[in-house]
């Protein structure tokens, strides 16, 4: 337990010093060589170590001051989430001196809302329920790779989080990406072994992702797709509840069922177009939200940029790209997408295989058109990369084990 608390501690300061990566390795190896010796629970076990190692260096993790996060992103959500708590709805005071509505959906403020209603230290207690669910993320990744080819894979997907900067920043910012990217995960483990309550589950909680994040509908269209007749009316009669909750709350805010806090806020504004795809550099979160831990070095090859290097010089079209090939040290380790590529093609057949490939890819063709960039947009589809990604370096170090079907 020494050690497991020593990985969390050193690993939440962020830095990739030698000591905890050689314990996280050191307790990975002893687990591999009590599940070779037949001692499966004691291996189990050591991975589950590492696991909870890396969710403790999460919660471990300290805020960023409010005024420095994201604008208006992480402090409209805080605010929100403050007036739910005080009784006065889901209204902000961010932009003007009186009530007006938000510009994100409501999902991550009632999420929040629990860790601000239980107490009054705002924002300290909104950033708790941040904190939260990035430790959540890891839990869900973890579980959906341990899913897929037994603990040894969890722990694998564990270690390539802990080494990435992406739940560490999530856990000091106030925003909304790791608990959609845990969502969409989470629906690999519910069709992994597919049943009607499973299916009802998948829906429910792909409809909930909406409202948490509206580019989400991007796991409703792949769940459409994969999923066949009673299946898929099982799936639609679950996820319209929180779309049409979601409906009737636009409706009654901005008198449209399809008119966003976006569209109130930038009327004006041409959210997608072609040319997104191709104009460089775009505007966007550059390196100064998620930095990529080699500072663009796999990309030099595109500079001289400007401030903030190849992160904040590339077209939505090559940026994206790079991000989905690994080119980037961001959510896990350069190149480790590739593996997870090369682990989908190999079971291309699955119903979580095609699901996650269709995320993928309509993550993808949905972002190069925005009119902002950022790696975050990206977390869903490159954690399911790592997801597979883990369980076939896990079925590598352990060729022995019985393999589990994807």
């Amino acid at each position: 337990m020494r050690a497991v608390w020593f990985l969390a501690r050193t690993l939440s300061t962020g830095t990739l010093t030698a000591k905890p990566f050689l314990l996280a390795v050191l307790l990975f190896a002893l687990a591999q060589v009590s599940a070779r010796a037949g001692r499966r629970r004691l291996a189990a076990a050591l991975n589950i170590a590492i696991i909870a190692g890396v969710i403790l260096s999460v919660l471990f993790v300290g805020p960023r001051p409010l005024p420095a996060q994201p604008y208006p992103d992480a402090r409209e959500i805080a605010d929100t989430t403050k007036q739910l708590a005080s009784g006065n709805g889901y209204v902000t005071y961010l932009y003007e001196n009186e009530p007006r509505p938000p510009m994100y959906p409501p999902g991550f403020s009632l999420a929040l809302f629990p860790f601000a209603a239980a107490a009054h230290d705002y924002p300290a207690n909104v950033q708790r329920g941040a904190v939260f669910y990035a430790a959540l993320y890891v839990l869900i990744v973890a579980m959906a790779a341990m899913a897929l080819q037994g603990p040894a894979a969890g722990a694998v997907m564990a270690l390539l989080i802990g080494i990435s900067p992406f739940a560490r920043v999530e856990a000091s910012l106030i925003l909304s990406d790791a608990l959609g990217a845990g969502l969409t995960v989470l629906l690999v483990i519910l069709l992994r072994h597919a049943t009607p309550s499973r299916e009802y589950a998948a829906g429910f909680l792909a409809g909930t992702a909406v409202v948490v994040r509206l580019p989400l509908v991007v796991n409703l269209v792949a769940l459409f797709v994969v999923m066949r007749g009673a299946a898929r009316k099982r799936m639609l009669a679950c996820a319209a509840l929180p779309l049409v909750a979601l409906a009737l709350f636009q409706w009654r805010t901005y008198g449209s069922m399809f008119t966003t806090g976006y569209h109130y806020w930038n009327p004006a504004a041409k959210f997608f177009s072609g040319t997104n795809a191709v104009t460089s550099p775009m505007p966007g979160d550059g390196p100064w939200i998620i930095p990529d831990v080699l500072g663009g070095l796999l990309l030099r090859a595109v500079c001289p940029c400007p401030p903030g290097g190849p992160q904040a010089a590339m077209s939505n079209l090559a940026y994206y790209s790079s991000v989905l090939a690994g080119l980037f040290w961001l959510f896990v380790p350069p190149l480790v997408p590739w593996i997870g590529f090369i682990a989908m093609w190999q079971h291309r057949q699955t119903r979580p295989v095609q699901f996650a490939a269709c995320v993928i890819a309509a993550s993808f063709l949905l972002f190069i058109f925005y009119n902002y960039q950022g790696a975050r947009f990206m977390a869903g589809a490159v954690t399911l990369l790592g997801v597979f990604a883990a369980a076939a370096i896990a079925q590598w170090l352990a060729p022995a084990e019985t393999h589990s079907e994807r």
